[in-house]
């Protein structure tokens, strides 16, 4: 639905998120979007495979002057005869053209007389922050490497790009030379709730981790048991991680050249708590990797963790610990990040990148990244009969050079034909592409729900419209606006699509409502089963063509098996009349308001939240002496701010209580981002605990 003014509905319960239509009717349209051209497979062509090589001495400096006779390149352990040599050279200098940005084709490609021409290219970067696996802890050091990197090590003429996996806005994540909207990509980076991340890096070693929401006079006894929804939660945000990584994978694919892709990320546990290598995680991590190898693009990682002891510290309390479970405690932590590190080496080794982890110099990694397309090679060599019969064969490629002291990177192999596509019209690849230019800004807040049986997610997708194109005619202001929409699940399966076109109309005083509020659209999803759900929306302007990205991922829970759970987190503010903070009550602040689908708030602000909790057991009260326990907590860099219970609770109706209230925020809070928890716990009748919780992110504005 389109609200076609600012909101000011009450924040309560959920029938009140609905809201109506304004404008005109909405009708079905096919999707605007092409399909993109087929990702190369290395550099093939009917009769030549392109390889490209690169080779640096103990500095890590490129060395350029080798011929054919210093490369010995193998295809599946047989030499192959190197029929074409270039060097290639990216200029990173704008020196010589103006200062205007190069087009491609400005590079310099050093070859033999007489050789084919080697393709035009430059050095392009896309950096993805996995905030799915990234603790609160770790996002400013990350900003600050990033914002570092932008202004001290890119050059020019780089095209850089800088993703997030867990939730991005398209106008924020394209390539660019514009060091401004690099910074303004960084600023979005936020610690993303649905991910596997904690707020500490590394969480701290604690005998009883909700001792805090029990009453003193619940006694002992309460024990959690079961399989660990923890566990499930990981899997669920690394397949988001990968899936993501993909999609940018196949982004780049289409640009001329060797291109980087730095993941910047805590890595993956592939292990299960019996032990065993999860499936579906080795076989997303294996896509990955093919489909980088389709792509020409090497990965490169990072952990942002640093250097780290790994031994027990003050945050940690061992207190009640017997010997052996102190031992196995600090066992399990060491070998958890050992095998999260595996998966970043794993990576970087099979895409020919560099795995830069343990080391605290994380702009280093940045740089070591960029440098890394400074100079390589491409070798063409005519490969044997039957390469390209069979897509889905794997051919290993083994590149040597005939000099001492030299170190050689090459992709580890390719494959014999080319990755399926996205059905023509698509809008899949505009949804993720960073190569896609898009001018409309967007802010998605997904919020999860029950409707009877059915777990739903209501969607609230603020849109600037600044981005519109209106034209004046009969009185009045026209735009039009298609909205296109994609569910993918965790293994990259398109489970619920829509496409619907929107004709707005507006005087020219709610024209000006609209340059200064924005649009909100509302929708609903149905999810038939839990799991992790990536939520996918395009906005295009009819008239002119310009469109707004934006993705969210979302962790679905079973509501319908009985488990306590809670929905999502509503939060809206507003300033308080009495002007807490010494502001005057008749002045600007008294009017400011902020909706659930923007959430920026002022210091002094009151902020009002709303969600709602699943099935509560009956017998918690009478048998165990622990209520339903709902606390409200504010965050920001993984410190609490300040905690409050809930304010109001409602009596259990089929297994559904209410929770909302207001929290005043304090005066002395500093511009930033900031998270809002709700986290509750509740005791079955078996005497299990059920600790859950809900987050929100919001700005606080001067």
């Amino acid at each position: 639905m389109l609200i076609c003014h600012r909101l000011a509905v009450r924040l309560t319960m959920w029938p009140l998120l609905l809201g109506s239509v304004c404008g005109a009717a909405a009708q079905s349209v096919p999707s605007p979007w092409q399909r993109p051209a087929d990702a190369p497979v290395l550099r093939t062509s009917a009769e030549l495979v392109r390889v490209d090589v690169v080779v640096v001495d103990g500095n890590g400096h490129p060395i350029s002057g080798l011929t054919a006779d210093d490369f010995e390149l193998r295809q599946n352990g047989e030499v192959q005869t190197i029929t074409t040599l270039a060097f290639v050279e990216p200029t990173r200098s704008l020196g010589d053209m103006g200062g205007r940005p190069p087009p491609a084709g400005a590079e310099r490609v050093v070859q033999p007389a007489g050789a084919p021409a080697a393709p035009s290219v430059f050095r392009t970067m896309a950096i993805v922050v996995d905030d799915l696996g990234l603790s609160f802890t770790n996002l400013h050091p990350t900003q600050q490497a990033l914002r570092r990197f932008i202004d001290e090590d890119r050059q020019p003429a780089d095209l850089v790009a800088i993703v997030r996996t867990g939730q991005s806005q398209g106008g924020l994540q394209q390539f660019t030379r514009d060091p401004a909207r690099l910074h303004a990509a960084v600023d979005a980076i936020r610690w993303n709730p649905f991910g596997r991340g904690a707020i500490d890096a590394s969480p701290p070693v604690e005998k009883d981790p909700i001792a805090r929401l029990r009453p003193g006079d619940a006694g002992p006894g309460l024990t959690l048991h079961g399989e660990s929804p923890d566990r499930a939660r990981d899997v669920y945000a690394a397949l988001g991680t990968f899936g993501a990584l993909g999609a940018v994978i196949d982004g780049v694919g289409s640009l001329p050249g060797r291109k980087s892709v730095v993941l910047i990320s805590e890595g993956v546990q592939p292990f299960d708590e019996d032990s065993e290598l999860n499936p579906n995680l080795e076989e997303a991590m294996r896509h990955v990797i093919q489909r980088a190898a389709r792509s020409n693009c090497a990965i490169h990682t990072i952990d942002p963790r640093g250097l780290q002891t790994l031994s027990f510290n003050a945050s940690d309390n061992v207190q009640g610990f017997s010997i052996p479970e102190f031992s196995s405690a600090g066992d399990t932590r060491r070998r958890g990040v050992r095998q999260q590190q595996e998966s970043l080496f794993r990576l970087a080794e099979q895409t020919g990148g560099l795995a830069v982890v343990n080391n605290n110099d994380m702009g280093g990694g940045l740089r070591r990244a960029l440098e890394d397309q400074n100079g390589y090679y491409l070798l063409g060599y005519t490969p044997p009969k039957g390469t390209f019969s069979r897509a889905t064969r794997f051919h290993r490629l083994k590149v040597a050079v005939n000099r001492e002291g030299v170190r050689v990177r090459a992709r580890p192999g390719f494959f014999g034909g080319r990755p399926p596509t996205a059905s023509a019209g698509s809008p899949l690849t505009a949804l993720f592409s960073p190569v896609e230019t898009t001018r409309i800004k967007l802010r998605l807040t997904p919020v999860l729900g029950r409707q009877g049986d059915e777990t739903v997610v209501r969607l609230l997708l603020h849109i600037d419209a600044d981005g519109l194109a209106f034209s004046e005619s009969g009185g009045g202001w026209h735009a039009g606006m298609e909205v296109s929409g994609r569910t993918v699940d965790a293994t990259g399966r398109v489970v619920d699509a829509s496409n619907w076109r929107y004709a707005i109309h507006a005087g020219s005083t709610q024209l000006a409502e609209l340059r200064t509020h924005g649009l909100l659209y509302r929708n609903q999803l149905t999810i038939k089963r839990p799991g992790y759900y990536r939520v996918m929306i395009a906005v295009r302007d009819v008239d002119s063509g310009t469109t707004g990205t934006a993705s969210h991922v979302l962790d679905v829970p079973d509501f319908g098996s009985g488990a306590f759970g809670l929905s999502g987190l509503l939060a809206r503010g507003e300033s308080l009349p009495d002007a807490p903070c010494g502001r005057n009550s008749a002045g600007a602040d008294a009017a400011f308001l902020s909706e659930p689908a923007v959430r920026v708030f002022k210091a002094g602000a009151r902020l009002t939240y709303a969600l709602e909790a699943y099935n509560r057991p009956s017998a918690a009260l009478a048998q165990h002496g622990l209520p339903l326990s709902v606390e409200l907590r504010v965050l920001r860099g993984g410190e609490e701010l300040l905690s409050r219970p809930a304010a109001y609770m409602t009596p259990a109706h089929e297994g559904v209580v209410s929770v909302w209230g207001a929290v005043n925020l304090p005066c002395t809070l500093q511009p930033g981002a900031y998270v809002l928890e709700a986290r509750a716990a509740v005791a079955g009748a078996d005497g299990s605990v059920r600790v859950v919780s809900q987050t929100t992110d919001f700005t606080v504005q001067p």
